[in-house]
């Protein structure tokens, strides 16, 4: 099946999809791997920019399903996560596009790949790229073993919690979720976001808590937990 996949960016998940195939990495923003078109947006939002003309294009030269990727941190910094409302509020829902989330970044998926241990939850994005380097962008290329880049992305795919659907579209050429279906999986994330922040408010020491009037997020970022 000939499938569109639209990445939030040039690096990143297009990259690790590169890597696990065998393929060249992306040069340019609009290129073919395989029976896959692979084109990148200007990151996120910029990949959920489509329009009913666009699509027609791609009804009409073959492609079966559009499937766009994206990472679910956040769009600003006083953000956990890329929420449902969002969604809901700013993506139209074709019935030809199907949506593929990380939770939370490309970044997650790698290192959790190649043994460096990251809480797919509770470890934000910013903290996880510094695991890779200080040059996120660039960094995937020269991290990316790609003679075992497929071996470990499959070992991952048995443990992960969240990524499986993501994995699947790179992996196995399957699809992402439905329109509904994302904002189903999305306000789970959050449900069990804000479940591990009631269980992490917990560590934090009871004088504190009693006299902290501010957001509880920012605090648990400043001590750690979070």
């Amino acid at each position: 099946m000939k499938r569109w996949l639209w990445f939030e960016d040039k690096y990143g998940l297009s990259d690790i999809y590169c890597a696990y195939h065998g393929y060249e990495y992306l040069d340019s923003l609009d290129d073919i791997r395989g029976a896959d078109r692979l084109q990148v947006g200007t990151g996120n939002p910029g990949c959920f920019l489509l329009n009913s003309n666009t699509i027609a294009m791609k009804h009409k030269d073959g492609y079966k399903q559009c499937v766009v990727l994206f990472d679910m941190d956040p769009l600003n910094n006083n953000d956990i996560i890329l929420s449902a409302d969002w969604i809901q509020r700013k993506v139209y829902n074709y019935d030809f596009v199907t949506y593929a989330p990380v939770v939370w970044c490309a970044e997650t998926v790698l290192c959790n790949s190649i043994g460096v241990g990251v809480d797919e939850l509770l470890h934000p994005a910013k903290e996880v790229c510094r695991k890779l380097g200080s040059n996120r962008t660039k960094r995937f290329r020269d991290v990316i073993d790609r003679n075992r880049i497929k071996e470990q992305l499959d070992s991952y795919r048995d443990k992960t919690r969240y990524n499986r659907k993501s994995l699947g579209v790179i992996c196995d050429g399957g699809l992402g979720y439905t329109f509904t279906e994302v904002l189903d999986f999305i306000r789970c994330v959050e449900s069990d976001m804000n479940k591990s922040i009631i269980d992490l408010w917990e560590k934090v020491p009871p004088s504190l808590r009693a006299t902290y009037t501010g957001n509880k997020e920012t605090l648990l970022k400043q001590l750690g937990l979070l």
